[in-house]
């Protein structure tokens, strides 16, 4: 087992058979700590520059390559990334903001993927992804942001999930997938305001996917429980806003599809909304609300 500590210097460490630990800081109150146990050809790289920063690195139980590279520039940041039995696995934190927290945890996540982007000027903002399986691949882009969350957590294997949230303000966003061969995507793009986006999907092979553009309060949800289904939700394109918009898709069963589509506006007490919900096998349902003011639409399909 071998240790690498770091405070407001650089420096280079090696532990246990061919593992390499790298150390680079520029700045003041920087700290980084590297944690190599029972380990072999294990690779980490932690570079700091700006003032405050923070990362630890924990990598275990493999005797084949696990890397890790963080690279901050910025203040006050935060980094934490743990690989444990993940043998093949890549983990990577880019921070070039402030006040922002990242966290990558691999278990047993074999030739897994998992990168935490976070470049602009955020505040108090915090990213994190938690991966078991083989084959995963996580990715979180968020910049601009204010208060950001995003979250994905994957078990299962050949999985993948991207959340992307540009100009952000207060957001959220979660993907949550089990079995495998499901696939996410957030995208809350250019000004999100409000924005709370949702996914979860149990089974194998689902798809999901939630774009909200230009969106103020604005509200998603997809849950998606057994195996094939594929749902779409877009609020507004960037011609057009999503405004105090709604939308929520649950299917149950198998090989269902689900698209809502929502531009427009409403106004605080009266938004528009859409829901679709489907269970049994082999349903199909789409909404699409354009332009006015309180729209309400309810698709349902199934035997609950």
């Amino acid at each position: 087992m071998a240790v690498g500590v770091a405070l407001g210097l650089s420096g280079t460490a090696y532990a246990g058979s061919d593992n390499v630990a790298g150390l680079t800081q520029d700045g003041e109150s920087n700290t980084a700590i590297i944690t190599q146990s029972a380990t072999s050809l294990a690779n980490a790289n932690v570079s700091q520059s700006g003032n405050g920063n923070g990362a630890t690195v924990t990598q275990t139980n493999s005797d084949l390559v696990m890397t890790t590279t963080v690279t901050t520039t910025g203040d006050d940041n935060n980094a934490t990334v743990a690989q444990d039995a993940s043998a093949g696995s890549t983990a990577t934190v880019l921070q070039d903001a402030f006040s922002s927290d990242a966290t990558i945890n691999q278990l047993a996540a074999t030739d897994s993927t998992a990168v935490i982007d976070q470049i602009g000027a955020n505040d108090l903002g915090s990213a994190s992804i938690d991966q078991t399986g083989d084959q995963l691949t996580a990715t979180i882009l968020q910049d601009f942001g204010f208060n950001d969350i995003a979250t994905i957590d994957q078990a299962g294997a050949s999985q993948s999930a991207s959340i992307t949230q540009s100009d952000t303000w207060d957001n959220m966003a979660s993907i949550v997938q089990y079995g495998a061969g499901n696939m996410g995507t957030i995208v809350q793009t250019t000004v999100s305001d409000y924005s709370v986006a949702d996914i979860y999907q149990s089974g194998t092979d689902n798809i999901g996917s939630i774009t909200q553009d230009y969106a103020y309060e604005s509200f998603a949800a997809i849950d998606q429980f057994g195996s094939g289904n594929n749902a779409t939700i877009a609020q507004g394109d960037g011609f057009a806003f999503a405004d105090y918009n709604d939308a929520s898709i649950t299917q149950i069963g198998d090989g269902h599809m689900a698209t809502i589509t929502q531009l427009g506006t409403g106004t605080a007490d009266f938004y528009n909304y859409a829901a679709i919900t489907q269970n049994d096998n082999a349903n199909t349902a789409a909404i699409t609300q354009t332009g006015g003011a309180a729209n309400n639409a309810n698709i349902f399909q199934g035997t609950l």
